[in-house]
C-alpha cells in the first residue's frame, strides 16, 4: 500500500470472515447488516471520512466452529486428516447467491471494497478453517473457480484480491 502524498502514514482496515450469518445463527458475521457487526463499520466510516475498508467475504460459509469438536475422531492419527472434525452447514445455505439483501447491502457501502476469502472456510483435518491446507494446484484452482462463480452469480462487486482462510 502506498502512503498518500503529503502523509506520513495510512491506515487501511481489513476484516475477515464476513458472511450472511445472522444473530439467529451460531454467531452474527454480517447478516444482520447495519443492525449487527457491520453497523460498527458504518459508524467508523461516518466518523473517519478518509478511512477505507476491505471486507473479506466467504462465498458459501460452511464452518460451524474453527476448532475440532469431534474429539474422538480428532484423536485418531491418519483418519483425522481425512475427516471434517466439526459439523458443517449444508452446502448452499450461506451461499452469497442465496442472500440477496446481504449482497445488496455490501454493494451499497461507500469506501468499502470486497475481497475473496474462500469458498467454504473449512477443510478436513485438525486445522478446520485452513481451507487450502494440503491442497494441490488443481484442487485450489477448482475452489477459486467455484468461489468466483458464486460471487458473480450473486452480483457481489469485488476487487481481484484473495486472502485465503
Amino acid at each position: 500500500m502506498r502512503v498518500p502524498t503529503g502523509k506520513k502514514a495510512a491506515i487501511y482496515l481489513t476484516i475477515d470472515d464476513v458472511h450472511p450469518g445472522t444473530s439467529k445463527d451460531l454467531y452474527e458475521a454480517g447478516g444482520d447488516l447495519s443492525e449487527g457487526v457491520l453497523g460498527h463499520v458504518e459508524w467508523l466510516l461516518e466518523r473517519h471520512p478518509q478511512l477505507k475498508v476491505t471486507l473479506f467475504v466467504t462465498a458459501d460459509w460452511r464452518e460451524t466452529y474453527p476448532y475440532p469438536t469431534r474429539k474422538l475422531l480428532s484423536s485418531i492419527p491418519g483418519l483425522r486428516e481425512h475427516c471434517y472434525l466439526s459439523p458443517l452447514r449444508r452446502k448452499g445455505k450461506m451461499a452469497l447467491s442465496s442472500h440477496g439483501e446481504f449482497v445488496k447491502y455490501l454493494n451499497s457501502l461507500e469506501r468499502v471494497t470486497i475481497g475473496l476469502h474462500g469458498l467454504h472456510h473449512v477443510t478436513q483435518g485438525p486445522y478446520v478453517p485452513a481451507e487450502l491446507n494440503n491442497k494441490n494446484v488443481n484442487q485450489i484452482e477448482k475452489i477459486v473457480d467455484e468461489m468466483v462463480d458464486i460471487f458473480e452469480k450473486a452480483g457481489l462487486e469485488y476487487i481481484p484480491c484473495f486472502a485465503p482462510p
